[in-house]
């Protein structure tokens, strides 16, 4: 199903410091994540960027292959669902559950046309794309229209069956 292979990746400044993360997110280390043959069939990058999880919800960068074009996208995820799992493969899986399977996300705002949301030729220039998309987001974190390419990358179909339930969280 998917690679087992995925390891910690030195991809730059923003996932080696913790203090780029806000106040808010004392317990979390800024660790990108990656396997080689995730939920969509190529290779995937994810990485909790904040959690206000009292308030609001979990903030995740994600770099995945475009469903309709052959691009890698970049993209910061604003969701009420904690994604967790000791194996990075279930990781993967439950990000896709949550976000793509049961639509448990929201389009997030931008002052800019790239500060949401980019498309690259290649996986390791996405990977590069979210940290710097990382590091303006804790800059600004500016109020704006939301961005609705999201929809493009994770759809609007929840996945239930003709019951109306979902499948099971992996």
């Amino acid at each position: 199903m998917y690679s087992g292979k995925s390891e910690e990746r030195d991809v730059g400044r923003y996932f080696k410091e913790s203090a780029c993360l806000s106040r808010r997110s004392l317990f979390v280390t800024p660790t990108l994540r990656w396997v080689e043959r995730g939920p969509t069939g190529g290779p995937e990058a994810l990485c909790l960027l904040d959690s206000n999880a009292a308030i609001q919800g979990f903030w995740y960068g994600y770099v995945c292959r475009h469903p309709e074009r052959l691009t890698f996208v970049s993209i910061i995820v604003f969701t009420t669902a904690f994604v967790d799992a000791f194996e990075d493969a279930t990781l993967f899986a439950r990000f896709d559950y949550w976000i793509r399977k049961r639509l448990k996300y929201d389009p997030c705002s931008s002052d800019g046309f790239s500060e949401i949301y980019r498309e690259n030729a290649d996986f390791a220039a996405a990977v590069s794309a979210l940290e710097e998309m990382a590091l303006a987001r804790q800059r600004n974190s500016p109020p704006g229209d939301p961005d609705l390419r999201i929809v493009d990358v994770f759809g609007m179909t929840s996945f239930k069956n003709q019951d109306g339930v979902h499948p099971i969280c992996p």
